[in-house]
């Protein structure tokens, strides 16, 4: 009766390992040594370099890991200054009464600017609504871009040290015009107050340090991201971001979305993300740009990276596949890489980061997929992984990278069928280590105690 009961749940390990794709066979990246190549030797012939990220909240938070990439490439390349910075509360701006703004984890109508972070004052500068602004820059030069209308109005820039600068904007037709400043010292507040003269719409300004760091020309990164954000939503934006990524001049953009486009699959994905990407090229025709499939946060994702990756073969994109190799959902979570569940804390945040710069330096050699139920990390599925499944599904963190071996977003007594199936050899990775039927009678054992344990049997 044992060996029928072991043979019944080889039987089922197997078919839910073929059930799903193996990880091994996951593309991880396409095209990155000719994506990277022409910032590269910009920078290497002393020129500074301009990088864009379109992206989500996984790109905004405050443990995302772009700042932790920006700091790796400017510590090896020096700093450009800080890039692009949205006009709202959340970037370093401050407001009184009278403004219409743009929010975070919205998409304020009418769909305006690269991140969605803009503000609109129109109301004269007397009481008993007093409109006027504050804006601390992130370096040592900005460029403010501004919409100039038909209808628009003056406004007056106060200056750190109490001098003050009056412009208009008005246009007779609607175009992004900008205003540059080079601050003298450490204060770098403005201040923006419309003279209610006609509506005064600031987007928010380019950060920039025109020598670099010491003999470094300096590199940028911009960020185009906000909370809740898809495809659609930069699909949606209205004219200004047309004429704003041109102001960037990027010459590389990351598109790091997925998160919040879970309704698509691999066949339904592309008729978004191309005319996105048609978008892009038209604005940089310059720059390359580069797919970066999102993190292993639900199983919904995987159809999402595998059209990136789909519509990055097919257009010669580059493609940087985190799904497959930063880790699954449970990795994540149990090892405390998640703030709320599905942002990254301050480690997760640098494991990504750090996978993120190893392609980058690398071209993406450096990129390996993790083998699923390798508990101990030596690349193996044998009877050293034990303890670390038992663990797992005991509740205790994962060290496995890939630990969800049938994708339920946990690690849990569903898992041990085809983790026994992997140590019998089911899977179909070349690793893998047909272990003693002791030890597969040890797992079964350990694993079956663990579960009257949180049963409380």
């Amino acid at each position: 009766m044992r060996h029928s009961s072991l043979r019944s749940c080889l039987c089922l390990g197997v078919l839910a390992v073929m059930l799903w794709p193996a990880r091994a066979s996951a593309v991880l990246s396409l095209n990155l040594a000719d994506s990277f190549a022409p910032v590269k030797a910009k920078l290497a012939a002393g020129q500074q370099a301009d990088i864009m990220v379109l992206g989500d909240s996984l790109s905004l938070t405050q443990y995302s890991y772009l700042p932790l990439f920006t700091q790796s490439l400017q510590t090896l390349y020096g700093n450009g200054g800080a890039g692009w910075q949205g006009f709202s509360v959340w970037t370093g701006a401050g407001f009184t009464n009278g403004w219409t703004r743009g929010m975070i984890n919205q998409d304020t109508i009418p769909h305006r600017s690269l991140d969605g972070l803009w503000a609109e004052g129109y109301l004269p500068p007397y009481p008993p609504i007093h409109t006027v602004a504050t804006f601390t820059a992130r370096s040592s030069r900005v460029r403010l871009q501004y919409i100039a209308q038909p209808e628009g109005g003056t406004v007056r820039v106060d200056l750190p040290g109490g001098g003050n600068v009056t412009f208009s904007t008005y246009s007779p037709t609607e175009e992004i015009r900008t205003w540059e400043y080079a601050f003298a010292g450490a204060d770098r507040k403005l201040g923006i107050q419309p003279m209610g003269d006609g509506p005064v719409t600031i987007l928010g300004m380019n950060n920039s340090e025109p020598l670099g760091t010491a003999d470094k020309p300096g590199v940028r990164v911009h960020r185009a991201a906000n909370g809740g954000w898809g495809v659609n939503n930069f699909l949606n934006r209205d004219w200004t971001f047309d004429q704003q990524i041109p102001l960037v001049h990027p010459d590389l953009i990351f598109v790091w979305l997925g998160q919040n486009d879970q309704i698509y699959n691999r066949s339904t994905y592309p008729t978004k993300l191309n005319p996105l990407i048609d978008r892009i090229e038209a604005d940089a025709p310059n720059a390359k740009i580069v797919l970066v499939g999102s993190y292993d946060s639900t199983p919904n994702l995987l159809g999402v990276v595998q059209a990136m990756q789909d519509v990055a073969m097919q257009r010669d994109l580059g493609f940087i596949n985190i799904y497959d190799t930063a880790g699954d959902y449970p990795y994540f979570l149990t090892n405390g890489m998640l703030s709320d569940g599905i942002h990254f804390a301050q480690t997760g945040g640098q494991h990504v980061a750090d996978i993120l710069w190893q392609a980058w330096l690398t071209d993406g050699a450096s990129l390996k997929a993790g083998v699923p139920g390798d508990f101990n990390g030596d690349g193996l599925v044998n009877v050293q992984d034990i303890n670390g499944m038992i663990r797992a599904v005991g509740g205790g963190p994962s060290s496995a990278l890939y630990g969800d071996l049938n994708h339920s977003n946990a690690i849990d007594v569903q898992d041990i069928n085809p983790f026994v199936a992997l140590l019998a050899g089911g899977g179909s990775a070349m690793s893998l280590i047909v272990p003693e039927p002791s030890g597969v009678m040890v797992l079964l054992l350990a694993v079956a105690g663990v579960a009257r344990r949180g049963r409380g049997q």
